[in-house]
């Protein structure tokens, strides 16, 4: 016999389809000129929202935990880190 649910189930908070919120994204990128770039790249698509664009992921690790982004693009070779 199959499952059903109706929903919302009772004492839970309804909330958006997946498809109807955006992905969260943090960008941390070295170079300023890049970093725009993918700015713009996420910008352009409207599913997605940029929460956070910076230079060091040290210099902003609170602010990016805190934010919990669901997608981190990130710099692999950081200068702060010996690359």
């Amino acid at each position: 016999m199959p499952l059903s649910l109706k929903l919302p189930l009772p004492g839970i908070a309804p909330t958006l389809p997946r498809s109807a919120m955006a992905i969260t994204v943090a960008i941390i990128e070295s170079r300023p000129h890049l970093r725009r770039e993918l700015k713009g790249i996420v910008a352009a698509d409207p599913g997605c929202s940029c929460v956070c664009s910076c230079a060091s992921w040290k210099a902003e690790f609170r602010i990016i935990s805190q934010l919990a982004p669901d997608v981190i693009i990130m710099d692999v070779s950081q200068p702060e880190d010996g690359g």
